[in-house]
């Protein structure tokens, strides 16, 4: 079974580490080897996903009697705040008989000094069943004019919410959420804010391991169990992150299905992080790579969550290859009425050690009380950070390439395991403050995430060029070549090139994930 090490590493201190194989040494394999280890106390930049949200509408506390699609109601949450201090604006309003809301998440909510990164997933249908990725060249906006995109199959980013208290409009950065949607909250700053470091100078004696009937703590470098401030753990039992349930890779073909299975049954909260390519393309590219604007590069696929597992079916004219990850959290939260905290089980395929929150349940404990689990992983940051524009970019693109971009950065990083690796980028923006279109979703943004844009007969030479809030990434081994193409237009309506952009930088998070899990 995999080996769970809890101790004492001579030259380090107490340590907790999950390694993939028992033949692997806890005590002499690198920390830098990150596919060896599913968890290590040693590595702190980790992707966590603190928590994940179903966002459903409220028209009861929020009505849309009387609000239009131009002119909604409007609210602030939680009631009495006021734009300050809210942690939401809520727009509700009917429309052709049929009730619609908007929720616009502001930093307030996640209780953060930065505002984090959040993904938006909305369901294709159902509350089970997702539209994955979408490279999308039938533009025909006006008379076959427009952009062609690539998608990453989730909305993220942060942009100017408008709100009207009956004599002013006020702006306030804020995430959109539309409702029937999953919310994954990251533990990593959106815009240019530096990943915080809570750690400080460790001293000799400092206890920063501690499993007992009541807490279940490890510590980051120079803190305590005793420490009141959960953002100062790497885990604790008040602050369990999502799980990652299943990694790897799976090929899909033309017209078919794949269902990944799982041992540990799925919940309502469970969703498909991916990177996906034709299978004969040999490089790995997010969003999706496409060559030209030809109808035959569009690609798209859809995939639906059941407890035993994900079933992925293909929409697009070729086969394809889908790297991923599956994050889970509990729809039940917490439990209580037991006393198991550290033990071994067996799930009828394999053994399995598990540390739990202290006094959850014994036998119906639920996802979230799960702190490790030697079946599960965390996903180490391989490389982040924040590129400016253009002084970043010392490769200026020219030529038929310009629909990649203006320019391109590389940042190379070690992976001596040559873990599998997930990429998120974002076009930042300064944001101009200045009201335009309070209604309109594209409207004075902050970051775009993992979004490519390519123009499609436009005039003013804009034809066959990256938009301006577009990044790309072209994915390697131990480097990831960014693309980015500050000063052109945001992106592209019809056969206008519209909305100038003023991009600061790229933001980028690389992830590794275990090659099979």
């Amino acid at each position: 079974m995999t080996r769970l090490f809890i101790g004492n590493k001579s030259g380090t201190g107490p340590v907790v580490k999950m390694l993939k194989s028992d033949a692997d040494d806890p005590l002499t394999t690198a920390s830098d080897q990150y596919g060896k280890f599913l968890f290590n106390s040693e590595i702190q930049q980790t992707g966590y996903i603190r928590q994940i949200v179903h966002v459903v509408a409220d028209f009861v506390s929020f009505p849309p009697s009387g609000g239009t699609p131009t002119s909604p109601n409007q609210y602030l949450y939680p009631s009495g705040s006021t734009i300050a201090n809210c942690q939401a604006i809520v727009n509700s309003w009917t429309n052709g008989g049929n009730n619609f809301q908007l929720w616009y998440f502001c930093k307030e909510y996640f209780g953060k000094t930065y505002f984090p990164l959040v993904e938006v997933r909305q369901f294709a249908s159902g509350d089970d069943t997702f539209t994955g990725p979408l490279v999308n060249t039938t533009t025909g906006q006006v008379s076959g004019t427009g952009q062609a995109v690539s998608l990453s199959g989730y909305t993220a980013g942060i942009a100017a919410a408008a709100y009207w208290d009956g004599s002013a409009w006020h702006l306030k950065d804020a995430v959109r959420v539309s409702v029937n949607s999953l919310m994954s909250i990251y533990e990593l700053p959106d815009l240019t804010d530096a990943l915080p470091n809570n750690s400080t100078t460790p001293v000799a004696g400092q206890k920063i391991i501690g499993i007992d009937s009541t807490i279940a703590r490890i510590a980051l470098p120079g803190r305590t169990v005793a420490d009141a401030d959960p953002d100062h753990y790497i885990l604790h039992e008040n602050k369990i992150p999502a799980k990652v349930i299943k990694a790897g890779e799976v090929n899909v073909a033309l017209g078919g299905t794949t269902t990944i299975s799982s041992v540990i049954p799925l919940t309502k909260w469970t969703y498909m992080d991916f990177h996906v390519k034709r299978q004969t393309d040999t490089e790995w590219w997010q969003p999706p790579y496409y060559a030209s604007t030809d109808e035959a590069q569009s690609m798209s696929f859809n995939y639906t969550v059941s407890p035993t597992g994900i079933t992925i079916t293909n929409l697009a004219n070729f086969a394809i290859t889908i790297r991923y990850a599956i994050c889970a959290a509990s729809e039940r939260g917490f439990t209580a009425g037991g006393s198991k905290i550290l033990w071994k089980g067996n799930d009828g395929t394999q053994d399995f050690i598990q540390i739990k929150r202290p006094g959850s349940h014994d036998t119906t404990y639920s996802l979230d009380d799960i702190m490790i689990d030697t079946r599960l992983s965390y996903m180490p940051i391989l490389a982040q950070g924040f590129l400016n524009y253009p002084t970043d970019f010392p490769t200026v693109i020219s030529g038929s390439d310009l629909f990649k971009g203006n320019r391109m950065a590389t940042v190379s990083f070690a992976n001596p395991s040559a873990m599998p690796l997930l990429v998120k980028s974002a076009a930042i923006f300064a944001g101009s403050g200045v009201l335009q279109n309070p209604y309109d979703r594209n409207f004075d943004p902050r970051s775009v995430w993992c979004v490519h844009e390519v123009g499609v007969s436009q005039p003013g030479g804009w034809t066959g060029r990256a938009s301006g809030a577009s990044t790309w990434a072209n994915i390697k081994t131990t480097s990831v070549d960014f693309y980015a193409a500050g000063g052109n237009p945001r992106f592209f309506v019809g056969s206008n090139s519209s909305y100038p952009s003023t991009m600061l930088g790229l933001k980028y998070y690389v992830f590794g994930i275990p090659s099979s899990l």
